[in-house]
């Protein structure tokens, strides 16, 4: 059986949506569209360290105006030492469509991570192993690896700066892809672990 392993770790950092300075909908610059002008935005990269100052149109803000972090779910390569001192440490950006002329350089030098995050490519059979930890600055998170059709699901807590190993056995032959998703806990000091659904099991950090 093929063992394919991801490394994935949350993020938060200022994101600007209209990077190009254009509303795709009117064909007018952002100023011209919000009112507001550009701003610029310190973000830093957690992995390596780099950090870059950039121009930001249209960045994400709160009720009030202000520059708010989005949420990045952000792939990095398996660490290569035996004792994983070097995990987190490489990024592994990959364009979303690197067909797209439009989208922006995802590594340090740019964006430093995608919206949407990392896909996950499987075939029947294969066993995904996705080693996720939360960096952000949400206390817990829920993370969730299933199918499509949900014949296998994975459920794991992940407290900040804790890492969360989620192992999905793709065996059914209608699966047609696999993804990820997070979900903050409203209250940040429940760290019960989700009840699994009838029939499954939620897996620890082993995958037992």
């Amino acid at each position: 059986m093929p063992t394919l392993e991801y490394w994935i770790q949350l993020e938060n950092r200022a994101w600007d949506a209209s990077p190009h300075n254009i509303d795709r909908i009117t064909g007018l610059n952002i100023k011209d569209t919000t009112g507001k002008d550009p701003v610029d935005v310190t973000i830093t990269s957690p992995g390596t360290g780099v950090s870059k100052m950039r121009k930001m149109y249209n960045p994400l803000r709160d009720s009030d105006g202000n520059v708010k972090d989005a949420l990045i779910l952000r792939r990095y390569k398996s660490p290569t030492k035996p004792d994983q001192t070097d995990a987190w440490t490489v990024p592994d950006d990959r364009k979303v469509n690197p067909w797209d002329l439009n989208e922006l350089d995802p590594t340090d030098n740019g964006t430093m991570g995608t919206i949407p995050g990392p896909v996950i490519e499987c075939n029947v059979g294969d066993l995904v192993i996705v080693n996720f930890r939360n960096h952000s600055i949400f206390r817990s998170v829920e993370t969730c690896a299933s199918t499509f059709p949900p014949s296998a699901k994975s459920r794991l807590k992940s407290r900040r700066g804790y890492t969360a190993c989620i192992r999905t056995a793709l065996s059914s032959s209608d699966i047609k892809m696999a993804h990820i998703r997070f979900r903050r806990r409203i209250r940040h000091n429940q760290f019960r672990r989700p009840k699994p659904p009838r029939g499954q099991r939620c897996r620890d950090s082993q995958g037992h």
